[in-house]
């Protein structure tokens, strides 16, 4: 399946696995260690209205888009949103045609309530979809 662990996406695309190199991976554990580990809550549920795309907006923000920025910084060629930062979300569900969107909203909020979920963000990882699933292939430590 397409299953990924819970996620931020800061960039939506990158090098590929055959493309990366010292100097791209010595970057990226630079802003690793230079980037503190932070905590975030996860405020339910908002959805694109362009699509049937669940999800949790992690809060506060500004970590985040500093680690954006740092990775903009370094890589300016995949600095794709001309508006700034793009919309952070963390994906709960897809709806689909059999299990209608309202369905999993109403299961969520029985689950969880309207209460924010806490999080920790500890690690810059790279993953990489291939054949239909996604693979993890780096991962850094923030410091």
């Amino acid at each position: 399946g397409k299953v990924v662990p819970m996620h931020i996406t800061l960039l939506y695309r990158f090098y590929l696995p055959g493309e990366m190199n010292s100097e791209i991976v010595d970057k990226l554990r630079t802003i690793a260690r230079g980037t503190p580990g932070f905590e975030f809550w996860a405020k339910p549920l908002s959805s694109f209205p362009t699509g049937n795309v669940l999800y949790l907006t992690p809060s506060p923000i500004s970590p985040v888009e500093a680690l954006t920025q740092a990775l903009y910084d370094a890589f300016p060629a995949f600095h794709t949103d001309l508006c700034g930062f793009p919309t952070y979300h963390m994906t709960v569900a897809l709806g689909n045609p059999k299990e209608k969107t309202d369905d999993i909203v109403k299961e969520y909020l029985e689950t969880f309530e309207y209460t924010p979920l806490r999080f920790e963000a500890g690690s810059l990882d790279m993953y990489h979809f291939f054949e239909d699933r996604w693979t993890r292939y780096l991962s850094f430590d923030l410091a």
